[in-house]
């Protein structure tokens, strides 16, 4: 501190000069908050703008029961098909036709075990898919073990499915 003055040496000098700053430009602060404000405000509207362009994806689920049958998805949409299988017996299900300029297979399908999980038990196989362009396609799942090339599928599944 000076002698004969309360103020730390170099605090007066530099308040001074920013009250002097801010007397000489007092619109600045006034319109920096002003852009900060409307840039927040653009960026929410932007924001809710995309979000409400489109319908929330659905997701639409089938099951062996569903076989020949047709679905209507839109893009974006999720379809979850869940089929029976014994996974003991070597089979299982694997995609055997699939458009993926209109589906696109999610990750790899999960097996779920039955209620009364042993060996030589059923279980559900569970493919996710998600649409992603428009126009009509068949989706087909053949039962078949995989050691047995060129051997026919125990079974088959098809699903017509259009995506608007």
């Amino acid at each position: 501190m000076r002698e004969g003055t309360s103020k730390p040496v170099g605090v007066g000098r530099g308040m001074d000069i920013m009250r002097a700053r801010c007397r000489q430009f007092p619109a600045v602060g006034a319109r920096f908050a002003l852009f900060v404000l409307v840039v927040v405000f653009s960026a929410s509207l932007i924001s809710c703008s995309r979000s409400g362009d489109t319908a929330p994806a659905n997701t639409t689920n089938v099951t062996d029961a569903d076989n020949e049958h047709a679905v209507l998805l839109a893009t974006g949409d999720t379809l979850v098909v869940a089929l029976a299988s014994t996974p003991g017996t070597g089979f299982g299900w694997k995609v055997a036709e699939l458009d993926s300029k209109m589906l696109r297979e999610i990750g790899t399908p999960e097996v779920i075990p039955g209620s009364h999980p042993m060996p030589g038990a059923s279980a559900t196989q569970v493919f996710h898919f998600q649409a992603v362009g428009a126009g009509s396609t068949g989706l087909e799942l053949d039962y078949v073990r995989p050691w047995e090339k060129g051997a026919a599928p125990a079974r088959t599944f098809r699903l017509g499915v259009t995506v608007r």
